[in-house]
């Protein structure tokens, strides 16, 4: 059974994107995914500082830079908030407005108690991954999940790299490690599973 999953879908960085993915989904995906009731999990992320290694933030609880464009009726599942760019790494307080979060660490336990929780049986069950960014955040997304047993896909037209790398998407797609651990699919070829009952 497919299980999809939305990646950083925020406007911290959906406002700023200028590949076409933003659109896609807006315009696309989210209308498919209503009309077949199919419904998605969610990724998102507290980037307030401090973090580590880090100077800016791009995604803040107390202003709209945190709100998430995936369509409220979409969700299920418990929304995990992670604090960088792994998804290993998680705060007190993330997605806590008005109170100030604290240092990132990294808590595989909890990571794989929802993983399991939101996926399932690694031999039963396909994560669908689709989200920013593409050869980042997404990237070690379906790392994780590979490590974890799990054949992740990603669907092609619903993501994009960042806005610097946008004219590498073929090649990130194709020729990186984004490959290995997942397999990239058009959106024609996801509408077709959805179909045959995959």
């Amino acid at each position: 059974m497919l299980k999809l999953v939305s990646i950083d879908l925020q406007r911290g960085f959906t406002d700023y994107a200028k590949g076409k993915s933003v659109s896609f989904l807006k315009n696309v995906f989210f209308p498919f995914l209503k009309e077949n009731n199919i419904k998605t999990a969610e990724v998102v992320s507290d980037y307030r500082l401090e973090r580590l290694g880090h100077k800016t933030e791009t995604t803040n609880p107390d202003n709209n830079s945190y709100d998430s464009i995936v369509p409220k009726e979409l969700l299920t599942g418990t929304r995990w908030i992670k604090c960088m760019h792994s998804p290993l790494w998680i705060r007190e307080n993330g997605g806590v407005k008005s109170i100030k979060p604290g240092v990132p660490y990294q808590d595989t336990d909890l990571f794989n108690k929802w993983v399991k929780e939101t996926f399932g049986d690694p031999l039963k069950n396909t994560p669908v991954v689709y989200g920013l960014a593409m050869e980042i955040c997404v990237h070690l997304f379906v790392q994780e999940l590979y490590h974890l047993g799990y054949c992740p896909i990603v669907i092609y037209e619903t993501t994009d790299p960042m806005n610097e790398r946008i004219k590498y998407k073929k090649e990130i797609a194709n020729y990186t490690s984004l490959k290995l651990y997942s397999k990239v699919i058009s959106f024609d070829e996801f509408k077709e599973m959805i179909m045959k009952g995959e």
